[in-house]
């Protein structure tokens, strides 16, 4: 069963979505078990055992490019101790491009997921990780940029057009005219229960400069 998740933008009220995990434990049993004919599964904690284990491991790994970073044995470390570091990818509900403020909530779901995972003691550094999270910083960016824009661009704005037009009335005017439409777009986006994210940021920016 997948960790529920109560945020707003969690689909199915699920951190991931059904039968989307993919663990290359049961890829590389099911290799072994095919192509060598031996239960790996066995092996393990058999110390005996280990260093065959890990050959069949690498062996399994350079069947497909893909395992390359799900599997990642390095010459930082003996290949009979283990890989370096390996993955267990699955996906997740939360849908692309979600607005920053919905994805705190998400986030946080997913680190507790992981604080509750069973590890052994040689796994001592488990985190998860998506691009998104990634992405987030370029959101806030974006987001952030929008409001700043806003209060260098109108006072500008305002001065500029008040020493074109020598009118300080018809600069009050434009830079309203231009206020309006900024909010009847963001409003827009409001009341059709949009967060301000990126989309959101760049349209504002748009029409400002519009």
């Amino acid at each position: 069963a997948s960790w529920p998740c109560d945020a707003p933008k969690c689909d199915y009220g699920l951190l991931i979505r059904p039968n989307t995990t993919v663990c290359f434990l049961n890829l590389f049993e099911s290799w072994a078990a095919g192509a060598k004919g031996v239960d790996v599964a066995a092996w393990v904690g058999d110390e005996a055992k280990r260093a065959d284990y890990m050959g069949y491991l690498m062996e399994f790994r350079s069947t497909d490019s893909s395992l390359d970073q799900v599997i990642g044995f390095t010459d930082k470390r003996d290949f009979a101790q283990g890989p370096s570091y390996v993955q267990i990818q699955a996906l997740m509900t939360m849908p692309l491009l979600t607005p920053l403020a919905s994805k705190y909530a998400i986030e946080d779901a997913a680190n507790k997921f992981i604080k509750s995972v069973p590890t052994p003691p040689t796994a001592r550094h488990v985190f998860q990780w998506t691009f998104d999270w990634v992405w987030s910083v370029t959101q806030a960016g974006t987001v952030s940029g929008l409001t700043t824009g806003m209060a260098i661009a109108f006072p500008i704005a305002f001065i500029a057009l008040i020493l074109a037009t020598q009118n300080w009335i018809l600069s009050v005017f434009a830079c309203v005219s231009v206020g309006g439409i900024v909010a009847s777009v963001l409003g827009f986006c409001k009341l059709q229960g949009w967060a301000l994210g990126t989309g959101e940021a760049i349209a504002g920016v748009m029409v400002i400069g519009a």
